[in-house]
């Protein structure tokens, strides 16, 4: 080969090495400004991340004071814009309302917040992505509770589909589990017993791989699985569930109103179980104790425990009632 082509191919090989490297150069600095603006915007309002743990505590009421402020800050940044960070505020501001119990209220905020970041492509290390899982989460229990159970049941699998990245399902976040739990809980209420089986097994077994410590979500999944047993007319098995699931409920921290909530849900479906194998007195002790968690929960968030309260009130009455009769 002659030095001319020798030469031109050097050139064309240097000439390629500059594109090459133009190239990636492109691509970082267009990551970058895909990265940039919800992480920008978000890292100027402290409360946004305050509101989060607070909510992570059970601390509703201070959560979503930060959420609203956090809510109105942001849009203030945005306004004129529909950009992702609103949306990731929106989310959270939504949830902050869903744990009060103003579900109707979260709904506003949690739908437009939900299909805005379904489409974000931003590169902002997980926030917007983080923000539509706890959405989700949020968006199927406040379905549930106001019984809009199609749309609930639909929702808890889009959450499961969330945490599937790369063809890998991701079982060791605590997101991944909850959404099993609200999973199994929808299936159960629709009437697909052995599904809702099968996915609170999954739920317990996974988020028991995942701590050895007094948990929120192994004693709801104990709950649940006691209500499955119920509802399989298998009531003799329940009652061990149950048990357990006061047990482990009990080793809750007593200073948060999530732990007391699920100590009072723990204790409520213990006396359902009891009434079911005749047992109205030992019904009786747990649903009084559940009322008196209850009712101070209720006075904290009147809101979200009203109507639990009415229920267990009336499950007071009920088996105090038929204690009354077999004692005659």
């Amino acid at each position: 080969m002659s030095d001319k082509w020798v030469d031109i191919l050097r050139y064309l090989a240097i000439i390629g090495v500059y594109m090459f490297g133009a190239t990636i150069l492109a691509n970082l600095l267009l990551r970058l400004r895909r990265w940039a603006p919800t992480r920008r915007t978000l890292a100027r309002i402290p409360e946004y991340a305050r509101a989060w743990r607070a909510l992570s505590r059970s601390e509703y009421a201070e959560g979503l004071d930060l959420a609203w402020r956090a809510y109105e800050e942001c849009r203030e940044l945005t306004t004129g814009r529909r950009r992702n960070a609103l949306a990731c505020a929106e989310a959270l501001l939504g949830t902050a309302l869903h744990e009060a119990g103003r579900h109707e209220e979260a709904l506003v905020y949690l739908r437009p917040a939900v299909a805005t970041l379904a489409k974000a492509r931003e590169y902002d290390g997980g926030i917007v992505r983080t923000a539509y899982g706890a959405g989700l989460l949020a968006l199927a229990e406040a379905m549930s509770d106001l019984d809009d159970r199609a749309e609930a049941l639909a929702t808890t699998e889009r959450a499961l589909r969330w945490h599937v990245r790369h063809g890998l399902r991701r079982r060791s976040m605590p997101s991944y589990h909850a959404a099993l739990y609200l999973h199994g809980q929808e299936l159960l209420k629709a009437g697909r017993i052995p599904e809702a089986a099968r996915a609170v097994r999954t739920a317990l077994e996974a988020r028991r791989a995942t701590t050895a410590d007094p948990d929120l979500i192994v004693a709801a999944c104990l709950i649940l699985t006691a209500e499955v047993a119920v509802a399989n007319e298998r009531p003799e098995l329940a009652l061990p569930v149950a048990e357990e699931a006061v047990a482990h409920s009990r080793t809750l921290s007593d200073s948060t109103t999530g732990h007391r909530a699920v100590l009072a849900k723990a204790l409520a479906t213990q006396a359902a179980v009891l009434d079911t194998l005749a047992r109205p007195a030992d019904g009786l002790a747990a649903i009084t104790e559940s009322v008196d968690l209850t009712r101070r929960l209720a006075e904290e968030l009147p809101d979200r425990y009203r109507s639990s309260l009415a229920d267990r009130e009336a499950t007071m009455a009920g088996l105090a009632a038929k204690e009354s009769e077999r004692t005659r």
